[in-house]
């Protein structure tokens, strides 16, 4: 760890990438620049998947488990299943690139190539991330359960799936609620005592891996990371699949931020790379908070620095 105190300067991170300097990458549009993300990674190409599964996929599936199973099994289990089958398979995808490097081909986009992951790291992160699945996330399930199935009064399995548009509509309300939420929860974790009691232990790995998404302190975890999450579909009342597809891009979103490698087509893990190499910058998830608060440090340089293979010196200058 480089410093233990959130309110250090913000150097210049060492994170340098393994293309070629030579190919200098085009700069990206201005308000994609403004938010931190290349031209490649526009958060938005997610929409029209979304739409077409809602129209050609969803319907079948939705009348399959409404008629086979119970509204507690539906919520309980689909919920558990949904939330921890994808966090571990795409935790071992990665674990197998970076502890057996295969395929090999891929580390050409690992953000710092110097700080290879450990097999002790993997182990630890995996450890915490299964404690706090037990002890968190599953007492927060049978909340969910007993809100959605008993108290809200709501018939589960009688709920017709949204239009196209009304999904488009609640996602965009649970990513503007995921902002805020997360941005200045994070930000407040970062105030001196509560960096140094709580959220100290997420900063261990400042060079992030997949699995170390939810490394964290379960005070942590619970406030800064499920409850933005959560209170969008609670808030809207939304369809169990919305509330599943919704998290599974947040923890396919989590996941790839802290995987450590920036994949072509892939969203920019850049910018929570970058904090957690320098500490007090880039909060949020999408950057907009960021950008509005003047809380991007020196990130945006940086951003440049690497994606036109510039590779930048413990100094913060260009190597020769």
């Amino acid at each position: 760890m480089t410093t233990d105190s959130p309110d250090s300067p913000d150097p210049t991170p060492t994170g340098s990438p393994p293309h070629d300097p030579a190919k200098k990458q085009a700069s990206p549009p201005l308000l994609l620049r403004w938010l931190g993300l290349p031209k490649e990674a526009e958060v938005g190409a997610v929409m029209p998947v979304l739409v077409v599964a809602c129209a050609t996929v969803a319907p079948p599936l939705w009348e399959h488990v409404r008629t086979t199973f119970t509204d507690h099994t539906v919520v309980f289990w689909g919920t558990f299943f949904v939330s921890n089958g994808f966090y571990w398979g795409y935790s071992a995808l990665m674990a197998l690139l970076d502890l057996a490097e295969f395929p090999r081909a891929l580390w050409r986009f690992k953000i710092q190539p110097a700080k290879k992951p450990t097999l002790a790291q993997y182990r630890k992160a995996s450890a915490r991330a299964l404690l706090l699945q037990v002890v968190v996330n599953l007492p927060l399930i049978v909340l969910l359960d007993r809100y959605l199935c008993q108290w809200s009064g709501r018939n589960i399995l009688a709920e017709e799936l949204p239009s196209p548009l009304e999904l488009v509509k609640h996602l965009l309300v649970f990513a503007v609620i995921e902002e805020v939420g997360f941005y200045y929860g994070h930000r407040l974790l970062h105030s001196p005592r509560l960096y140094r009691l709580i959220h100290k232990k997420h900063h261990e790995f400042t060079a992030p891996i997949g699995v170390a998404a939810t490394y964290a302190h379960p005070i942590e975890h619970l406030l800064s990371n499920l409850l933005p999450l959560i209170i969008g579909p609670l808030v809207m009342g939304s369809h169990i699949l919305v509330f599943w597809a919704w998290i599974t891009i947040a923890q396919f979103t989590t996941i790839n931020s802290h995987c450590g490698f920036y994949f072509p087509g892939f969203p920019t893990p850049l910018a929570h790379d970058y904090h957690h190499q320098v500490f007090n910058a880039n909060y949020g998830v999408l950057g907009i908070l960021d950008g509005l608060h003047g809380t991007r440090g020196n990130f945006l340089r940086w951003q440049e620095s690497w994606l036109s293979g510039v590779h930048v010196s413990e100094t913060g200058k260009p190597r020769e």
